[in-house]
């Protein structure tokens, strides 16, 4: 019966210590994550504005194209050679243009560049300027 206790009782504290242990080491694990500085706040801050503003513009982009496609004579001979925008950070505006080439009324290919200028506060793109080579 001593034996019987004795067993017990070494299965018991060998639990606790086991536990112990496993309290400790998840303890010492999350300890080790630092918080973080007003500087990484700030950073990470400004990296997702910073990513919201592309996505806005990568939409005025596709926004731009579908409009050009919706008027020209053949949208289906839409064929875009390049586009850009103006990568000056201002909060309020910027400038876009999308260079393409695609039928014209005569059944000939035509170059054509169409500038805009979206802006962030209105959510809104204005063509400035259309034209042809």
């Amino acid at each position: 019966m001593e034996i019987e206790n004795k067993k017990k009782l070494i299965k018991i504290t060998v639990t606790l210590i086991g536990m112990l242990m496993f309290v400790l080491i998840i303890g010492t694990c999350s300890s080790e994550e630092k918080s973080k500085t007003k500087a990484e706040i700030a950073q990470e801050q400004k990296d997702s504005i910073q990513q919201m503003r592309e996505k806005k513009i990568n939409f005025a982009l596709t926004h731009l194209k579908d409009i050009v496609k919706k008027n020209m004579k053949n949208p289906d001979s839409y064929d875009e050679i390049a586009h850009d925008y103006d990568r000056k950070d201002t909060l309020d505006t910027v400038k876009m243009y999308i260079k393409f080439r695609g039928d014209n009324s005569f059944g000939g290919k035509t170059i054509s560049r169409v500038d805009a200028i979206y802006s962030f506060k209105k959510d809104n793109l204005d063509i400035v300027n259309q034209s042809t080579e």
